[in-house]
């Protein structure tokens, strides 16, 4: 029972990490752009 808990748990953590690198990456891209404009 432990070891399914703690499967969830990285499956979890996983998906949140994959959010986060999602975001970043837009982020990161939208700031290239804005900066190209400036430049």
């Amino acid at each position: 029972m432990r070891k399914l808990e703690l499967e969830a748990e990285t499956i979890q953590i996983s998906i949140y990490t994959n959010v986060i690198m999602n975001i970043l990456k837009k982020h990161g891209q939208l700031w290239i752009k804005e900066n190209i404009k400036l430049s």
